[in-house]
């Protein structure tokens, strides 16, 4: 997936970059910086399972924080998912909806209507 301005999640809303996100909120949030410079931030949808099993919700801000991805992943982070569907993976989708709540909260994402 590329990175783009505005996200569509499948299964899910779109979202779109605050005009208000900052750096330093992003840090606040947990988001680590990576090689490239992107602001990364991987959280497990299912802790019980621990981190290598569990289906991960995972999303990278571009260095400038012009674009963003949001990848729902597999336990082994091979293949993209889709926890919407499946009327059992109900915790999973309340785990998502928490952690993109708290991004609109802080002001680095917003839903687009």
């Amino acid at each position: 997936m590329a990175f783009e301005n505005t996200v569509l999640v499948r299964g899910d809303q779109g979202y779109r970059i605050s005009p208000e996100i900052k750096a330093f909120t992003l840090r606040d949030l947990g988001f680590a910086l990576n090689n490239a410079g992107a602001f990364v931030q991987t959280n497990m949808l299912e802790p019980e399972k621990g981190f290598s099993a569990s289906r991960k919700l995972k999303i990278t801000f571009t260095k400038d924080l012009t674009a963003f991805k949001i990848s729902l992943l597999s336990g082994n982070e091979a293949i993209n998912i889709d926890i919407f569907s499946n009327p059992k993976d109900k915790v999973l989708v309340e785990q998502y909806r928490f952690f993109m709540k708290q991004l609109i909260d802080r002001k680095v994402i917003e839903t687009i209507r």
